[in-house]
């Protein structure tokens, strides 16, 4: 009796980004053109409105997050600047996420006085392409203050981080300022979800474009990492803030 072919994962069920993307603007258009002329003008009176109102000199928000504590008395303030999820592609292919993250790294870099540090959150690439990532890493390195970064799943399933490393150095690390450490884990080591399912790399990264779409498991740090979180942590006195 012949062998059966070995089949490929199912991932039919699975929609990425992308195709929502476009279904949802295939929707807006569908029930725009629904509207009579009365109708869009109250709607996009109301649009302006709204759109006037959240007008600010920048694109972003300042916050205050923590306060803290030490032994000593409280910890020096700071302020650091969040930049995370702009989901490159190549700009060939796509520039409007590219245009966006130019943006806000000038409206940091216009800020005055400048953070003490810039952290970016992960999720730099789309596809976790090569170029994507050296595009990504380039617009970065225009920031001013010190920059601080953080991996994403897109940033990781294409080659499990090899192209991060390159660029960004080991992606579990700490670091201290101004009284506070800080620690920084890659919570997207899900080997026995890819290595067990026998993906391609592409396949790996169309089923993570789904952001929501059920098929992994869900995102962990892994024994090694909680070991050398451990080791990090023993080294600093009970009084000391801690931010993961």
């Amino acid at each position: 009796m012949p062998k059966r072919k070995q089949e490929r994962p199912q991932l039919l069920g699975v929609k990425s980004v992308e195709t929502r993307y476009l279904e949802d603007r295939q929707q807006l258009y569908t029930a725009l053109k629904s509207l009579d002329r009365r109708s869009f003008m109250k709607v996009s009176a109301a649009a302006l409105g709204a759109t006037a109102g959240l007008s600010a000199p920048h694109g972003f928000q300042p916050i205050s997050v923590a306060h803290a504590q030490t032994k000593q008395g409280k910890a020096q303030k700071f302020n650091f600047a969040y930049i995370s999820d702009s989901h490159l592609y190549e700009r060939k292919l796509n520039d409007r996420f590219v245009n966006q993250l130019m943006r806000a790294v000038d409206d940091v870099n216009a800020l005055d006085p400048q953070p003490d540090f810039v952290f970016y959150g992960g999720d730099l690439a789309q596809l976790g392409q090569p170029k994507e990532l050296e595009l990504g890493a380039q617009i970065l390195k225009t920031i001013k203050a010190p920059l601080k970064v953080m991996v994403g799943e897109h940033d990781w399933y294409f080659d499990m981080g090899e192209k991060w490393r390159e660029l960004f150095g080991e992606p579990t690390y700490s670091f201290d300022h101004k009284g506070v450490h800080f620690v920084v884990l890659n919570s997207v080591v899900e080997k026995d979800f890819w290595t067990k399912r026998k993906l391609t790399p592409m396949e790996r990264m169309r089923t993570v474009a789904g952001l929501d779409n059920g098929v992994q498991s869900s995102f962990t740090v892994g024994d090694a990492q909680r070991e050398w979180l451990k080791k990090d942590l023993a080294k600093l006195p009970v009084t000391q803030p801690i931010v993961v």
